[in-house]
């Protein structure tokens, strides 16, 4: 299966759509850290301390957010992509396992790097929950499964029927929240946090749609026009 080459229009679309989220929501997120010390902007701050007390009152709650912590872990989301591209690469739809791991690929790689860039801590609670390493800004769990989300999205809502569709963007909306959620109980980061893994998420693969183009999940092969001289004898035959 080819991947098609895709309508130009429809690519500056979703080109314009990614730089309209990074350059608004995106780039407001990334303001209120540079100009706020961690903890300090009153919505991060009231989020923060309210589901930390929640959590440190259940333990057994705690328990559990570690192991969503854990189950949901960046690596385990790009293995389950690789497995997924094999599996594409396999049925011979190789462009769109290598968008499909381009795209896992520089959400991994951007992520990183702006935590490095902007090298903002992590919430410090007196009594924490868990203790992770590494700087907070922006969220690598919600990063990933909004990019794991949205790479699954693309590629199984075309060939499902509308129950199909409910149900997957209904578990793809349902399980990003829950990790964002897990991430803010834990203690590990802020709302600002997530909010931004989500939204760069959602930049990554609408910007490797318009480079590589919208891809055929289901890998039918578009119908090649007839040349016309073909069509001519078709036509003048008795």
């Amino acid at each position: 299966m080819n991947w098609p080459t895709g309508d130009a229009r429809e690519r500056l679309v979703l080109a314009g759509i990614a730089l309209l989220l990074l350059a608004g929501p995106f780039a407001a997120l990334a303001t209120v850290v540079v100009t706020t010390a961690p903890g300090v902007f009153s919505l991060d701050a009231e989020i923060a301390t309210r589901l930390h007390l929640l959590v440190i009152e259940h333990p057994f709650l705690g328990q559990t957010l570690r192991v969503v912590g854990h189950v949901t872990e960046p690596f385990v989301l790009r293995g389950l992509a690789l497995l997924g591209a094999l599996a594409l690469w396999w049925r011979g739809q190789r462009r769109t396992a290598v968008w499909l791991m381009v795209t896992m690929a520089i959400g991994g790689l951007l992520g990183g790097g702006l935590k490095d860039t902007f090298t903002r801590d992590r919430p410090d609670w007196p009594d924490p929950v868990t203790l992770i390493s590494g700087y907070s800004f922006p969220s690598g769990h919600a990063l990933n499964s909004m990019l794991a989300v949205g790479c699954a999205v693309v590629l199984l809502y075309p060939g499902l029927g509308p129950g199909g569709r409910r149900l997957l963007l209904g578990a793809g909306a349902a399980f990003v929240i829950v990790v964002g959620l897990d991430r803010l109980a834990l203690g590990v980061h802020y709302l600002t946090d997530v909010l931004a893994g989500w939204t760069l998420a959602l930049v990554v693969v609408l910007a490797t749609m318009a480079a590589f183009g919208r891809p055929d999940p289901a890998g039918r092969a578009t119908p090649a026009t007839p040349p016309a001289s073909a069509t001519e004898a078709t036509t003048d035959r008795p």
